[in-house]
Parts: structure tokens; sequence; C-alpha cells
């Protein structure tokens, strides 16, 4: 498998932010047929991931409804796409095909995900302490305990 595409987001003023990246892989999961196929894949190896299981999307990443249009990335995912997405990274489709459909996963026990629009910088402030807070995963969505993103994010917190 090829390593996956690494995304910087930086904070905005409306948008934690992350020192993670954003990671993707392109058509890891082509080979699952159907949705329960691409859920069974996942949770064998822990979850906290996005798995494109129909159509395509232009993704808006880290960019909040009240940053500047230039801030953030457009990140195109398509079916057999997998995406990790840390903490205080804000992602939502900008455009899609009708038939886009994707799967989400979380590690058992962690919160699915906290979706709020910060409109100033306290809020920002204050989200950003909490998503220091969520616990780093122990599984990789492909590659399991010692996989891509277990490796580079543990390297990444440990120097930040």
């Amino acid at each position: 498998m090829n390593p996956p595409e690494e995304y910087y987001i930086e904070g905005t003023p409306y948008v934690p932010g992350s020192a993670l990246p954003v990671l993707v892989w392109r058509g890891a999961l082509a080979h699952c047929e159907t949705e329960d196929d691409m859920k069974d894949v996942l949770e064998a190896n822990g979850g906290w991931v996005k798995g494109i299981a129909a159509g395509s999307s232009e993704l808006s990443i880290g960019r909040g409804p009240l940053d500047n249009a230039s801030l953030g990335k457009l990140i195109t995912v398509s079916r057999g796409d997998c995406m990790a997405i840390p903490a205080g990274i804000s992602h939502c489709s900008s455009t899609a095909t009708i038939d886009y459909r994707y799967v989400v996963l979380f590690p058992k026990g962690e919160p699915k995900w906290i979706s709020i629009w910060c409109d100033d910088a306290t809020t920002t402030e204050a989200y950003k302490k909490e998503c220091l807070r969520v616990p780093m995963p122990v599984m990789d969505p492909l590659g399991g305990p010692e996989g891509f993103l277990v490796t580079k994010w543990k390297a990444i917190a440990s120097s930040t």
C-alpha cells in the first residue's frame, strides 16, 4: 500500500487546527464491494476514519464559514479513498456527486464528534484546548498498531 497524502492545516481565527496532518489513502478501500465491507475493514483496525463508499466530493478542510475563502484546503476524494482527520480540523463537502456516500468510524468509547461554529477567538481557543485532550489513536485504520497514522501522529505529538 502506498503511504497516504499528508495535508497540514494551520488554525484560523475560527478553526483550531492541528499539528497532526489530515491523511488520505487513495484507493485503499477500492476492493470493498459494500459499505458493510468497508466498515469491517476499518473496524478491524480500530476506526477513527472516513471511508468514501461511493461517488466523489470536494472537501473544504480547515476553513470555517467565517474565514477568508483563501484559507484551508480543498481536497477531492472519491470511492475507495480513506481519510483520517485529526481533532480541530473543520471539514465539509463543498461539492459532491449525487451518489456521494461515506462511512465514518470512531474508536469504541471515544466521542463521535463535536460540531461547533467558532465565531470568536475565545470559542476557538477553548475548543483548541479541548481538541488537545482527545486521545491519540492506537491503531492505524489500514495498517494496525504499527501503521503510518500511529507512527506519524505519535512522532509529531511527542515533538510538540
